[in-house]
């Protein structure tokens, strides 16, 4: 316990103080119940009934939430157990294992008539959802890339799954979410689900979102879209921070009905202050004739952008993409992964 303790603290990059010991006199001066224990600042937690495992689990966890997480970038990933999910799982583990990062695997639920027995939650409804969740958990811990897997932990939250995501990414700082994306029927959740929706346009941090049945790729070319408003600089560090992890080829795509492009000198010079000018590509794309996002959907196939970036604004691109309105044949979900940012990060 003692050696794993240390190995957490130093994979969140933390200092962590540990006094250990076996005197039975001092230990009875406290107030644990049984050992192994653990005291985290005046917080005592004993093994008790738990599996050993489970337990150092959880003084893992304990650790990482007690230090903020140290250095690590905590990310969400919202689970069904169904394969679009575990596919944003697996995609967040290779994300985790560039960026450096925690995985909180949360599985929300909202007790629907059958999940209740005279009013009271039905225990074998919670325990089935309990034990898949472990399972899933598990599965996801137990699959090796290349050593040094991320931190992976699991939450069973009671509540809307997307009001449960966007309060969760609220209270954890800095955290990221890499959620799946749906495809069903013909109306808005035709695009990327009702939730991941909701999400995408509500979350105050950035959302990935994976496309269905989508399997990770290294970003090797990442397409970043403009508008004709001012970006932040947050954003262009978080773009760059990004690019720079895979060594990607950045291409700065600006649609617009106009002939003329008066932004891209600037754009250009603004960013190559962040990342190497030779490997930026500044591309404007005349939409006079189609649909701004059905261009730069074109513009992506054809040149096998492996994750394509948009920034929240007041309107444009954004909007159009999520717009109740906007038709399938526009749906940029069916292959290709979305990076959205806020516009204040």
């Amino acid at each position: 316990m003692k050696a794993i303790a240390i190995r957490t603290a130093q994979y969140a990059n933390v200092t962590l103080n540990i006094k250990e010991t076996t005197d039975t006199n001092e230990i009875l001066g406290t107030d644990i119940q049984s050992i192994p224990a653990y005291q985290l600042n005046e917080k005592i937690s004993s093994k008790g009934d738990m599996e050993i495992d489970q337990f150092i689990k959880q003084m893992q966890i304990s650790i990482l939430r007690e230090t903020g997480f140290g250095k690590l970038r905590p990310i969400i990933v919202p689970v069904d157990f169904s394969e679009t999910s575990e596919k944003a799982a697996l995609f967040a583990i290779h994300i985790a294992k560039k960026v450096g990062a925690a995985i909180h695997l949360i599985h929300a639920y909202h007790t629907s008539p059958q999940d209740l027995e005279n009013g009271v939650i039905d225990r074998t409804s919670l325990d089935h959802r309990k034990e898949k969740l472990n399972s899933f958990t598990t599965k996801m811990n137990s699959i090796s890339l290349s050593g040094n897997e991320p931190f992976i932990d699991s939450y069973l939250e009671h509540g809307l799954t997307g009001d449960t995501i966007l309060k969760a990414s609220q209270d954890i700082n800095k955290a990221w979410i890499i959620m799946g994306s749906n495809k069903k029927a013909n109306r808005l959740r035709s695009m990327f689900g009702s939730i991941s929706t909701k999400v995408a346009l509500e979350s105050t941090c950035p959302v990935f979102l994976v496309p269905p049945a989508h399997d990770f790729q290294p970003f090797n070319r990442i397409a970043f879209c403009l508008s004709d408003q001012s970006i932040e600089e947050d954003t262009i560090k978080q773009v760059c921070s990004l690019a720079e992890l895979f060594n990607s080829d950045l291409f700065l795509l600006h649609a617009s009905s106009s002939g003329n492009d008066n932004i891209s000198h600037k754009v250009v010079t603004l960013i190559a202050s962040y990342y190497p000018k030779n490997k930026i590509t500044y591309q404007h794309l005349n939409s006079s004739s189609d649909h701004p996002v059905e261009v730069i959907r074109n513009f992506s196939e054809a040149n096998s952008i492996d994750l394509l970036v948009i920034r929240k604004s007041s309107g444009g691109l954004f909007y159009d993409i999520f717009h109740k309105s906007f038709t399938k044949k526009m749906s940029l979900s069916s292959k290709l992964p979305l990076f959205i940012l806020p516009s204040h990060i």
